[in-house]
């Protein structure tokens, strides 16, 4: 079907030939109209394609025999007509009748010679019949002319293939034809002989006339046998010839079939593998499930386990903070009770030297010397101290200044005017950890280190959590010290301030 349509989409016509020699059908494809087509060119088609010669191709179409003039148009041909090939003797038809009219002849003159001289001839009575070839024995059809002649015609038989086919699908279309009784299985010269056994008693006249007649009677009897027997055959090839081409039209339908069986059977296989291969896929699947839920179960335990863990040394850690924060606090009201003392005690010694007018007092401390010279001889000595080759000044907006002593450690000096007091720091560190633990192995060490000023030279260590910062200081009151009482502590809190730098360090970076 789908080669039809391409032809027709194409332009292509068609023509089948459905040949009685070899069973097969031939497909003539031209491009044009299959009307300008010549009986000739098909012939010579069927030639190169079945081997057979021209001379002994028989075409027909619709029950009517084609001349090798006639074309497509007087043939009556058609986009897909279905010719019928059959194989016969070159001029079949003219001997078959040359046969017939040779036979006729013979039996008159042999007829006419028995009735002059009164004698009986039986072998010169009997019909003849020469076969053009050996394979054409049963291939012949007797053909009752009106003139009571019989005429033999050749016409190939079906291969058995196609005729059991055939048979087998028209058999219940098959017109059956009424038949007579068979004849008798006897010759003419046996006939003959059969009359002269019966007829020895009559006189010789007698005995060839009543062999005549037998012989005319047996000759009708035939002949009506043959007419009989070529009409059947005639309706007998007629069917054939339509169950044949309804065998070539349906052939390709049963390879259909048989294609249709092949592919489902390959669907039904492939269908086959594709479920063996799923239910595979689902039991890998089904097994690496497993083997991953239980990875997760092991995973979450071991999360929890975490978890509980982390929860705990967190809860440890807060109670410590929370105690040391406890001590800090206390230590710092501690140290605050102490300063207060402290300033209680100062205040009170100043009263008594207030009271005491006939104590000397420095020369540096008299009420005539101003806050500035006290601080500018307190350089002075801590330029002596320091082995600093620029003498030291405040800056007139802060009253500070800044002395470097190494590339991470700076020592600043600073004047306040309200408690007259000038004071000596450095900063330790510039940025308090973030991590509770360390912060508190942090504050262990300089409250450690700041007992009773052993390892500041005397100041102290504070932390500042607005700035971040942990300073390290000393100071001198500037009017009831001498000037260079704040020189003699300077070395040693330098020294102090860079061992202080570098365990914080160790802490830190431990």
């Amino acid at each position: 079907m789908d080669a039809s349509l391409t032809d027709a989409a194409s332009g292509l016509r068609c023509v089948y030939v459905l040949s009685d020699v070899d069973g097969y059908k031939y497909k003539l494809v031209m491009q044009g109209d299959v009307r300008l087509l010549s009986v000739r060119k098909i012939k010579r088609y069927l030639q190169r394609s079945a081997g057979i010669e021209p001379a002994h191709q028989l075409l027909t179409f619709n029950g009517a025999s084609l001349a090798d003039t006639m074309s497509g148009e007087e043939a009556g041909l058609f986009d897909g007509a279905i010719l019928r090939l059959q194989q016969v003797p070159p001029s079949s038809t003219t001997a078959a009748a040359q046969r017939s009219g040779s036979a006729d002849a013979h039996q008159h003159s042999t007829r006419g010679r028995h009735e002059a001289t009164g004698t009986s001839t039986t072998r010169g009575s009997s019909h003849r019949f020469s076969f053009a070839h050996p394979e054409d024995r049963g291939r012949l059809t007797y053909a009752p002319q009106k003139d009571g002649s019989v005429v033999l015609t050749s016409s190939p038989l079906l291969p058995v293939s196609t005729a059991r086919a055939a048979v087998a699908v028209a058999a219940p279309q098959l017109i059956r034809s009424a038949r007579g009784t068979p004849l008798r299985c006897l010759s003419p010269n046996k006939l003959a002989a059969e009359a002269d056994g019966a007829d020895t008693g009559g006189t010789p006249s007698a005995k060839q006339d009543s062999r005549g007649d037998n012989m005319r009677a047996y000759c009708r009897e035939l002949e009506a046998r043959i007419a009989t027997l070529s009409v059947d055959n005639v309706r007998l090839r007629e069917q054939l010839q339509v169950v044949a081409r309804q065998a070539a039209e349906a052939f390709p339908d049963w390879k259909l079939e048989e294609e249709v069986s092949r592919l489902k059977a390959a669907l039904a296989q492939a269908q086959r593998g594709v479920a063996d291969a799923t239910r595979a896929a689902a039991e890998r699947w089904r097994v690496k499930e497993e083997e991953l839920v239980k990875e997760l179960d092991l995973l979450r335990e071991e999360r929890r386990r975490l978890q509980e863990e982390t929860v705990t040394h967190e809860s440890r850690l807060q109670e410590l903070v929370r105690s040391m924060e406890g001590e800090i606090r206390g230590l710092q009201h501690e140290l605050h009770d102490k300063e207060e003392a402290l300033q209680a005690a100062r205040v009170s010694l100043a009263t008594a030297r207030h009271d005491i007018p006939s104590t000397p007092l420095p020369p540096h401390s008299c009420a005539s010397s101003s806050l500035d010279e006290l601080a500018g001889a307190a350089l002075r000595c801590l330029t002596e101290a320091l082995d600093l080759t620029t003498p030291l000044e405040l800056d007139g907006s802060n009253d500070t200044c800044v002395v470097p002593v190494s590339d991470a450690l700076n020592v600043l000096i600073t004047l306040d005017r309200e408690s007259e007091h000038m004071f000596l720091y450095a900063t330790l560190l510039n940025d308090l950890p973030s991590s509770p633990v360390l912060r508190l192995r942090l504050y262990e060490m300089l409250l450690q280190g700041a007992l009773l000023g052993r390892d500041t030279a005397g100041g102290g260590v504070g932390v500042s959590l607005e700035a971040n910062l942990v300073l390290m200081g000393v100071s001198a009151p500037l009017r009831y010290c001498e000037a260079s009482a704040l020189a003699v502590t300077a070395a040693p809190f330098v020294a102090a301030a860079q061992t202080w730098t570098e365990r914080i360090d160790a802490v830190l970076g431990g």
